[in-house]
């Protein structure tokens, strides 16, 4: 199927763009550092996100899970998968947002002399677009009405549905008992002598 980007909503031109701006994050400063010298004045350096696999996996992750949900929302055939579309996206933003919020309290800082380091304000972009893109597709799961593969059979309160048993039924009384019938006619006396001739 094309292609069509009619059908999307405010909502979903919010996941894709979450998408191409933790791309555009990735080339931004994940650590920086600045100091002062009394013969080189003042100086500061980074590096990009692609210098941490904590920072360019995530947004792989974001990226593919963003490409994932515009595609189906676009009407693109997609793969078939066990879970739904929604919540396959979700999972794979709400994993990614887990690295990146792992990377920013990893990321070497410190300091020597006048020089200082630390995560730089690429990191603190890159979590709050993990946030926003996670927080969307939590957010477009719940208005979806779907549930979660585990929880399909639960009730509206989140608890599973009772099943009731079966109603007692009694065991079927036995049919009463009949005698076989006579396989013969009974046998019938000997009919008494006659009397005896005469002479």
């Amino acid at each position: 199927m094309a292609f069509d980007t009619k059908k999307f909503t405010p909502f979903d031109w919010g996941v894709a763009a979450t998408g191409l701006l933790m791309f555009i994050d990735s080339f931004l400063p994940w650590l920086s550092g600045s100091g002062h010298d009394s013969a080189f004045g003042s100086y500061s350096g980074s590096l990009s996100g692609w210098h941490y696999v904590g920072a360019w996996f995530p947004m792989l992750l974001l990226l593919a899970a963003a490409a994932f949900y515009v595609l189906g929302a676009a009407g693109v055939a997609l793969p078939t998968l066990p879970v739904s579309r929604i919540v396959a996206s979700a999972a794979v933003s709400a994993l990614a947002l887990l690295i990146v919020i792992i990377r920013i309290f990893t990321l070497p800082s410190g300091s020597f002399g006048s020089f200082s380091y630390g995560p730089g304000w690429g990191a603190y972009l890159g979590l709050v677009v993990a946030l926003a893109q996670t927080g969307l597709l939590v957010y477009l799961f719940i208005k979806s009405g779907e549930k979660l593969p585990w929880a399909a059979g639960a009730t509206s309160t989140g608890t599973a549905a009772p099943t009731q048993a079966a109603p007692y039924a009694p065991p079927a009384a036995a049919a009463p008992y009949t005698p076989p019938a006579p396989t013969a006619e009974p046998m019938a006396p000997p009919a008494p002598p006659g009397p005896p001739p005469v002479a």
